[in-house]
């Protein structure tokens, strides 16, 4: 991945790359990243090999795996991707935000399959964050079959699914490998694909059907989400950033993508309104731009958010002020809150998106139609609303649910 290099270059791009670091992450991460990087340049001192050696020795060194491929743990992906990132600053590229190791790249038997069906599913406009998730099972399953000795699509069967499926590390949940059924069925149906077999492939696939209703979606009752709204703390910078990313999922179930895009060219303050179009969807929607979510806003765009001509509303605190990007996890951070509420999570996600859910399920406890909850939600279907609440009808009109009026 690196060509030939001497020593002070490699001091020099390892001091470029510090300096990269320290403007765009905190001064926690920073440290760590340094460390990794002022270890390595000690490791090449020492070494009397040329640096482009060093750098896949070191790697395996410090990560206890072979060279650019996935270490085991997140401390040890911590001191790899401050490497990666050397590594594109030395060949004149920016460092990425999200690295995908080895064994996500690619390039056996079957790369021109894989090819073939990324151009089609690009062709069909596939936002690029469902086609990486793709891609990612996708490799894993044409790795699989290397392993078994296959070497053309055309010798696949039902048993080599089948034991594909069993192979996935049985502490993810039956949706994950539901998932992984229904994308490599997508994967052998494409259109392009389907000429290259010798059978028909429709008996094959058959057994692999893709129900998303099968599972009850995460929600939380109004007081849940009540606690979870409070236990924000709202005197810090970041505090004030997720209340209001928290408030637009759970008011208006807007899908993170959406929180992500939002602009401020959006928020139309004479009108009291909120327009965009779904970054989804496509489709247009108009909110009602309540108190409590304008004053969020206000308090966020005058208190937190850095001065920029960027459009959108949402931009990083520290250097550069860019805006969020689909590679960045919200998740975590919205999951600690849940817990310092004490909110009961066993079996549910406890996201942005399990906010989005619980809208919609209170929204069917107060006996709304589903139609009117789709446009709500912005989904293109009926059908997609469905999924959100298909679960116990009973126990849901039990639940006496109401959208709330979050306190402070």
């Amino acid at each position: 991945m690196v060509n030939y290099i001497t020593k002070s270059e490699l001091e020099a791009a390892i001091n470029a790359t510090k300096a990269y670091v320290a403007s765009v992450y905190s001064p926690k991460t920073t440290g760590y990243y340094h460390s990794t990087l002022e270890k390595l340049w000690m490791y090449s001192k020492r070494s009397t090999d040329s640096p482009e050696k060093d750098i896949p020795l070191f790697y395996e060194l410090i990560t206890r795996t072979p060279a650019y491929e996935r270490p085991e743990t997140s401390w040890l992906r911590i001191q790899a991707r401050a490497l990666l990132m050397l590594i594109d600053v030395i060949n004149g590229q920016e460092p990425q935000r999200e690295y995908y190791y080895k064994r996500y790249i690619y390039n056996g038997i079957f790369f021109n399959e894989l090819e073939i069906y990324r151009d089609w599913r690009i062709s069909n406009c596939m936002s690029e964050q469902t086609l990486r998730k793709e891609i990612r099972i996708i490799t894993n399953f044409l790795l699989f079959l290397e392993e078994k000795g296959i070497k053309c699509l055309s010798c696949v069967n039902g048993e080599n699914l089948l034991e594909f499926l069993q192979s996935i590390d049985p502490c993810y949940s039956d949706q994950w490998i539901r998932s992984h059924a229904y994308t490599v069925r997508k994967f052998l149906s494409c259109p392009d694909l389907s000429l290259t077999f010798d059978f028909d492939i429709t008996p094959l696939l058959s057994g692999f059907r893709h129900n998303k209703n099968t599972r009850l979606e995460s929600y939380y009752s109004v007081d849940e989400i009540k606690a979870v709204m409070n236990a924000v703390e709202r005197d810090t910078p970041w505090g004030k950033t997720i209340y209001v990313m928290m408030l637009l999922a759970c008011v208006y179930g807007l899908r993170v993508s959406d929180i992500r895009g939002l602009l401020i060219s959006s928020i139309h303050w004479k009108n009291r309104t909120i327009s965009l179009y779904q970054v989804k969807t496509k489709r247009f929607v108009e909110l009602p731009l309540i108190d409590e979510v304008a004053f969020a806003i206000l308090d966020y765009m005058k208190n937190v958010r850095p001065e920029s001509d960027d459009p959108h509303v949402f931009l990083r605190h520290l250097a550069p002020h860019i805006p969020y990007s689909t590679k960045d996890n919200y998740g975590p951070k919205v999951s600690h809150y849940f817990r310092k509420a004490g909110v009961n999570t066993t079996g549910k996600h406890h996201g942005l998106h399990a906010m989005r859910h619980s809208l919609a399920t209170n929204l069917l406890a107060e006996n709304t139609a589903t139609n009117e909850i789709a446009a709500i939600l912005g989904h293109s279907t009926v059908k997609s609303t469905k999924a959100y609440i298909w679960s116990d009808i009973k126990h849901l009109r039990l639940a006496a649910l109401e959208v709330p009026s979050y306190g402070k």
